[in-house]
């Protein structure tokens, strides 16, 4: 038997179970348990019918999106990751635009006073077409700048990068070679 297989059997025997606890518990406490014993065997039958509208809903969908990964396989492209690894070219660590980006990220600087948070609030408020910064918010954003020159030279390297991973996957996309 299949793990879902026995799952649910196992799920039908829990629901029986509980159904002869709760009537064990009743007689011992001499609690007359008949008038809601009707509604404890819907509840029961309800949470079955769901369960196999959800198994069958679940086939429903699994039939045609495993047809459709077949085709893509049988096409030649990667339908795991795993395939995928083995698909695209390996990309040198320093050649590889992506990962370059990511360590252009990972060197940017806050200000190491409560001003820091000063540069958040110019990046949500800046000035309506046509107008300027105002002089403090200009000295702040060019400090801010200084600060992550490292950052912004790795991530204008990072630009001119031609091999990652993203790349190759848009030009596949795109029947690029």
């Amino acid at each position: 038997m299949s793990g879902k297989t026995e799952y649910v059997i196992r799920f039908f025997k829990q629901a029986a179970i509980a159904s002869f606890r709760l009537a064990r518990i009743a007689l011992r406490a001499k609690i007359n348990i008949r008038p809601i014993m009707p509604f404890i065997r819907i509840a029961i039958v309800l949470i079955a019918i769901v369960f196999i509208g959800f198994c069958g809903w679940w086939i429903h969908l699994w039939i045609p999106n495993y047809r459709l990964i077949r085709a893509i396989r049988d096409a030649g492209y990667p339908t795991s990751t795993a395939e995928t690894d083995r698909w695209y070219p390996s990309v040198p660590a320093e050649k590889n635009a992506a990962l370059v980006m990511t360590q252009a990220f990972a060197l940017m600087q806050k200000f190491p006073y409560e001003r820091s948070n000063d540069n958040y609030r110019v990046a949500w408020m800046t000035p309506a077409r046509g107008e300027r910064f105002t002089e403090p918010e200009q000295k702040l954003i060019e400090e801010y700048l200084a600060l992550n020159s490292t950052a912004l030279a790795k991530a204008r390297a990072a630009l001119k990068l031609t091999n990652s991973h993203s790349r190759l996957i848009s030009h596949a996309m795109l029947g690029r070679s």
